[in-house]
Protein backbone atom coordinates (compact mmCIF):
# COMPACT_ATOMS: atom_id res chain seq x y z
CA UNK A 1 0.00 0.00 0.00
CA UNK A 2 2.99 2.44 0.59
CA UNK A 3 4.55 1.75 -2.91
CA UNK A 4 0.67 2.83 -4.42
CA UNK A 5 0.77 6.04 -1.74
CA UNK A 6 4.23 7.11 -2.88
CA UNK A 7 2.86 6.09 -6.77
CA UNK A 8 -0.11 8.55 -6.46
CA UNK A 9 1.84 11.12 -4.99
CA UNK A 10 4.29 11.02 -7.20
CA UNK A 11 2.43 11.56 -10.36
CA UNK A 12 0.29 14.18 -8.04
CA UNK A 13 3.17 15.75 -7.88
CA UNK A 14 3.87 15.94 -11.72
CA UNK A 15 0.52 16.88 -12.39
CA UNK A 16 0.29 19.60 -10.24
CA UNK A 17 3.90 21.07 -11.34
CA UNK A 18 2.31 20.81 -14.97
CA UNK A 19 -0.52 22.47 -13.98
CA UNK A 20 1.78 24.92 -12.48
CA UNK A 21 4.09 25.46 -15.50
CA UNK A 22 1.10 26.15 -17.52
CA UNK A 23 -0.34 28.42 -15.12
CA UNK A 24 2.94 30.94 -15.07
CA UNK A 25 3.68 30.29 -18.88
CA UNK A 26 -0.09 31.68 -19.39
CA UNK A 27 0.34 34.64 -17.21
CA UNK A 28 3.76 35.29 -18.35
CA UNK A 29 2.02 35.55 -22.29
CA UNK A 30 -0.91 37.71 -20.66
CA UNK A 31 1.09 39.94 -19.13
CA UNK A 32 3.42 40.36 -22.41
CA UNK A 33 0.78 40.86 -24.31
CA UNK A 34 -1.24 43.63 -21.84
CA UNK A 35 1.68 45.35 -21.37
CA UNK A 36 1.61 46.55 -25.32
CA UNK A 37 -1.76 46.88 -25.32
CA UNK A 38 -1.96 48.73 -22.02
CA UNK A 39 0.75 51.34 -23.23
CA UNK A 40 -1.85 51.99 -26.78
CA UNK A 41 -4.74 51.74 -24.00
CA UNK A 42 -3.23 54.69 -22.07
CA UNK A 43 -2.83 56.98 -25.29
CA UNK A 44 -6.11 56.26 -26.48
CA UNK A 45 -7.58 57.23 -23.05
CA UNK A 46 -5.29 60.48 -22.85
CA UNK A 47 -6.52 61.13 -26.00
CA UNK A 48 -9.93 60.31 -25.55
CA UNK A 49 -9.85 62.93 -22.30
CA UNK A 50 -8.13 65.77 -24.34
CA UNK A 51 -11.53 65.41 -27.35
CA UNK A 52 -13.56 65.26 -24.10
CA UNK A 53 -12.09 68.23 -22.11
CA UNK A 54 -11.94 70.19 -25.75
CA UNK A 55 -15.38 69.52 -26.08
CA UNK A 56 -16.33 70.63 -22.84
CA UNK A 57 -14.25 73.93 -23.86
CA UNK A 58 -16.47 74.39 -26.48
CA UNK A 59 -19.61 73.72 -25.03
CA UNK A 60 -18.41 76.72 -21.95
CA UNK A 61 -17.67 78.61 -24.84
CA UNK A 62 -20.90 78.64 -26.62
CA UNK A 63 -22.31 79.14 -23.26
CA UNK A 64 -20.38 82.15 -22.44
CA UNK A 65 -21.32 83.60 -26.05
CA UNK A 66 -24.76 83.03 -25.60
CA UNK A 67 -24.60 85.11 -22.47
CA UNK A 68 -23.78 88.27 -23.81
CA UNK A 69 -25.97 87.93 -27.09
CA UNK A 70 -29.43 90.21 -27.49
CA UNK A 71 -31.52 86.82 -28.37
CA UNK A 72 -29.48 83.69 -27.07
CA UNK A 73 -32.80 81.72 -28.29
CA UNK A 74 -32.25 82.73 -32.31
CA UNK A 75 -28.46 81.36 -31.48
CA UNK A 76 -27.09 79.24 -34.23
CA UNK A 77 -23.62 77.63 -33.93
CA UNK A 78 -21.79 75.71 -36.45
CA UNK A 79 -21.67 71.77 -36.41
CA UNK A 80 -18.28 71.91 -36.95
CA UNK A 81 -16.22 75.61 -37.65
CA UNK A 82 -14.63 75.57 -33.94
CA UNK A 83 -11.26 76.01 -33.37
CA UNK A 84 -9.95 74.64 -30.06
CA UNK A 85 -6.02 75.32 -29.30
CA UNK A 86 -4.79 73.96 -25.90
CA UNK A 87 -2.25 77.44 -24.63
CA UNK A 88 1.25 75.92 -23.53
CA UNK A 89 -0.12 76.45 -19.53
CA UNK A 90 -2.02 72.85 -20.49
CA UNK A 91 -4.89 73.65 -19.02
CA UNK A 92 -6.25 77.03 -20.80
CA UNK A 93 -8.19 76.20 -24.26
CA UNK A 94 -8.84 78.42 -26.95
CA UNK A 95 -12.02 78.36 -28.76
CA UNK A 96 -12.12 80.63 -32.07
CA UNK A 97 -15.63 80.54 -33.90
CA UNK A 98 -18.89 82.24 -34.79
CA UNK A 99 -22.62 82.36 -33.90
CA UNK A 100 -25.59 83.48 -36.11
CA UNK A 101 -28.07 84.67 -33.81
CA UNK A 102 -30.59 87.81 -34.05
CA UNK A 103 -29.67 91.59 -33.32
CA UNK A 104 -32.01 94.26 -31.78
CA UNK A 105 -33.39 94.40 -35.24
CA UNK A 106 -34.18 90.72 -35.65
CA UNK A 107 -31.86 90.57 -38.34
CA UNK A 108 -29.42 87.57 -38.07
CA UNK A 109 -25.96 88.38 -37.88
CA UNK A 110 -22.84 86.70 -37.56
CA UNK A 111 -20.50 87.17 -34.79
CA UNK A 112 -17.14 85.97 -34.23
CA UNK A 113 -15.58 85.11 -31.47
CA UNK A 114 -12.58 84.05 -29.80
CA UNK A 115 -13.04 82.50 -26.19
CA UNK A 116 -10.30 81.72 -23.93
CA UNK A 117 -11.33 79.05 -20.77
CA UNK A 118 -9.37 77.54 -17.78
CA UNK A 119 -9.74 74.80 -16.37
CA UNK A 120 -8.69 74.90 -12.74
CA UNK A 121 -6.50 71.92 -11.49
CA UNK A 122 -8.41 69.46 -9.46
CA UNK A 123 -11.49 69.95 -11.54
CA UNK A 124 -12.95 69.54 -14.71
CA UNK A 125 -15.12 72.99 -14.70
CA UNK A 126 -13.86 76.06 -16.79
CA UNK A 127 -13.68 79.50 -16.10
CA UNK A 128 -13.83 82.22 -18.79
CA UNK A 129 -9.98 83.98 -19.21
CA UNK A 130 -11.52 86.26 -22.25
CA UNK A 131 -14.39 86.46 -24.59
CA UNK A 132 -13.34 88.71 -27.75
CA UNK A 133 -16.26 89.51 -30.41
CA UNK A 134 -15.50 90.49 -33.81
CA UNK A 135 -18.60 91.13 -36.52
Amino acid sequence: MKKRDADTTMRDWKVGAAIAAFAVFVLWALTERDGDQSDDMLASRAADREVARQLAAVRFCRDAIEAVLIAPSTAEHPRSAERVVRLPDQRTYEVSSYVDAANSFSAIIRTSYVCQAIRPRGTEEFQLVDLRLAN
